[in-house]
């Protein structure tokens, strides 16, 4: 098994970590509104300030690489406990974190960088046995790679090749265009027809070869590249940011062990004596070396199998997609995937559930065709002074705590393409209590507006399109009162009223011009 440097690894985890530990604390801030049924007029059934905080101190220890193992098991535990069954509240970096949880319990994180690693080699030296390798098989590089980036792309191609919204270049474009999802506006960069086009084309190319590509030593600086520059830009652009760096985190292990090296070359050393020999005396405790090379293949065997299981069952959630329904539509084709189509849907549950295996239809077509509108809710308080909550500013742009799956599920299961009555009464109602509670105002007698804004139809690229919708004026299309602890939403008759049929949106290819 070729060994690579452990100190990739080392750097992923640390950095992982510490996105998660952000993703957790933002859980614990909106845990009323995630968790209670009626954020502090209906209280959850369970008391979630023990359970967060022991996940706090396993992330920690992950992070320290202090009791390692059992930190990883209580990190996969808890995630199983929340964003493997988030529901109503997931988003797509959940199945991230299970995956990822899942290979932490068996990948050895904690070889370099790491207390245990420190305790170990100065243990190995009191004792004059041989210190614990610096190294580990490249297997697992490759596992997490292939888990946390590649399958993910692999699955997403077949949906993005069957869009007309990816194939007109146009899916980097898009999604940045509306207001509400992004932080600021970038017009300067999306009036730039060709910048933007070439982005959409080469985020699809790199998605489509990535699978393949990653496989190749030489290749691995340009997908590095390429890669952390498109997820730190999503952390710039766009209100996900723990997606943006978790996945960011991972392309970490695409650094050369070379690279590493010269780092470490630059950072002097300290004189740590016999802690930091190698297995120089092997010939003496023989029997412990071979010891430690069994242990160390028969893990790399554990993830390398469990890297071919998630990989057959992506495969498997494959056959599910749009291209994949495409290319077998009246042909031969349809009778070899639909046992495999049967398989996906009556598995994804528990795949979903351990092992992060999911369909990865990501910013597509359905998520912006007919996307007329945008709503938000302003409190009014007795002297007619408006707040707006932080579903966004005044400007319709999303901010940092509205972010991840807050902003996922206000933008596209309560103010979404199509929205209605009961749906956007539920989410406003439990937004609202979360924010009256959040702020100690009471539920005696408490107003909200509900704003709509229009955003106008989108048939191809458009210049200045981004800036266009900023100008558009917010109205009020609904109210909601919150009196002695109930809550009375009411909406304008053509509060969810589309647009004529002709204005609804169809993409069509544009060519460059």
């Amino acid at each position: 098994m070729q060994p690579r440097a452990a100190t990739g690894l080392a750097v992923f985890r640390i950095l992982y970590s510490l996105t998660l530990m952000c993703e957790v604390f933002q859980l614990i801030y909106l845990r009323r509104l995630l968790f209670d049924p009626i954020p502090y007029i209906v209280p959850g059934q369970m008391h979630l300030a023990p359970f967060f905080a022991m996940w706090l101190v396993a992330i920690g220890c992950l992070t320290l690489g202090l009791f390692t193992r059992q930190a990883a098991v209580a990190n996969y535990v808890a995630t199983l406990l929340t964003f493997s069954v988030s529901g109503y509240w997931e988003y797509h970096v959940d199945y991230v974190y299970t995956g990822i949880g899942l290979f932490l319990l068996f990948v050895p994180v904690e070889q370099s960088l790491s207390i245990d690693a420190w305790s170990a080699r100065r243990r190995a030296a009191k004792e004059g046995l041989p210190a614990p390798p610096t190294t580990v098989p490249r297997a697992h590089y490759d596992a997490l790679i292939l888990v946390g980036i590649a399958l993910v792309y692999f699955d997403s191609v077949f949906y993005k090749l069957d869009s007309p919204m990816w194939m007109a270049g146009l899916g980097m474009w898009r999604p940045a265009s509306l207001p509400h999802n992004t932080y600021w506006s970038m017009s300067w960069l999306l009036d730039l027809k060709l910048i933007m086009v070439t982005l959409g084309y080469l985020t699809l190319l790199f998605e489509v070869v990535f699978i393949v590509a990653m496989w190749f030593d030489k290749l691995r600086p340009l997908l590095l590249i390429i890669g952390m520059g498109l997820h730190l830009g999503i952390v710039i652009t766009f209100p996900i940011p723990w997606f943006g760096l978790a996945v960011a985190a991972l392309y970490v292990l695409l650094v050369p062990d070379s690279w590493w090296a010269w780092l470490g070359s630059r950072i002097p050393a300290r004189d740590t004596g016999q802690a930091l020999q190698a297995d120089d005396t092997s010939q003496s405790n023989a029997a412990l070396v071979l010891s430690r090379r069994r242990a160390i293949q028969r893990n790399a065997v554990i993830v390398g199998a469990l890297a071919l299981i998630v990989t057959v069952a992506q495969f498997v959630q494959t056959t599910r997609s749009d291209l994949a329904k495409t290319l077998s539509r009246g042909n031969a084709l349809a009778s070899v995937l639909r046992p495999f189509q049967t398989l996906a849907h009556q598995s994804h549950y528990a795949s979903r559930t351990l092992l992060g295996v999911t369909p990865h239809p990501v910013f597509m077509d359905f998520h912006f065709d007919g996307y007329e509108a945008f709503f938000t809710l302003v409190h009014v308080d007795s002297v007619g002074r408006q707040t707006w909550l932080p579903i966004s500013n005044e400007q319709g742009q999303g901010s940092l705590l509205w972010s991840g799956r807050l902003w996922v599920n206000w933008n596209w299961r309560v103010s979404n393409p199509k929205p209605n009555a009961k749906m956007m009464s539920s989410g406003l109602r439990n937004i609202s209590a979360w924010w009256l509670g959040k702020n100690d105002l009471g539920f005696q007698d408490q107003r909200f507006l509900v704003m709509r804004r229009e955003c106008d139809p989108l048939s191809k690229w458009q210049e200045g399109y981004y800036d266009e919708q900023l100008t558009h004026k917010w109205r009020p299309v609904g109210m909601l009162h919150w009196k002695n602890g109930k809550c009375d939403v009411s909406f304008e008759p053509d509060a969810f009223e589309p647009r004529h049929e002709s204005d609804i949106l169809s993409l069509e290819s544009d060519n460059i011009q």
